[in-house]
């Protein structure tokens, strides 16, 4: 038998979280160096990254990232629906304001409870040093010039 399709919000989540973290990982890169203390502004950050690594520095972590943005959104999505369904049968009437926000806040707290993990090894990877001492000393010193 074929495999079963997956629905549409689920295909809609993968998609989301691939072209996102597309975008987002250069932006997270230049936090990650921030946060860990690894480089002192933004500009540095970038510079550091382009010399250790080429344009793959400003993509350190994407794979990490990609998983962590479409798990997110694979979670986030999946449990929206099953909880607004649930919620609904419950009540037996179309949900209130009220309730859609208590379902939203339920939804975000077991989206974040389960990416946790995901999320401190994507910027942990994303934060690392270069593997290359050579590269890293060549690019401390142009920057120094």
């Amino acid at each position: 038998a074929p495999p079963a399709a997956l629905p549409a919000s689920q295909l809609a989540s993968v998609a989301t979280g691939v072209a996102s973290s597309c975008v987002r990982v250069p932006i997270s890169v230049v936090k990650a160096r921030l946060q860990l203390g690894l480089s002192p502004n933004a500009a540095h950050a970038v510079r550091t990254a382009l010399a250790t690594s080429g344009w793959r520095g400003l993509y350190a972590g994407w794979g990490a990232t990609c998983a962590l943005d479409v798990s997110y959104a694979l979670v986030q999505f999946t449990a929206l629906e099953w909880i607004r369904a649930l919620s609904t049968s419950v009540v037996g009437r179309p949900l209130t304001t009220r309730e859609n926000a208590l379902v939203g806040f339920a939804v975000g707290v077991i989206t974040s409870v389960a990416t946790e993990p995901l999320d401190v090894v994507k910027t942990r990877l994303m934060g690392q040093r270069s593997r290359r001492p050579a590269a890293a000393a060549q690019a401390a010193a142009q920057q120094r010039q």
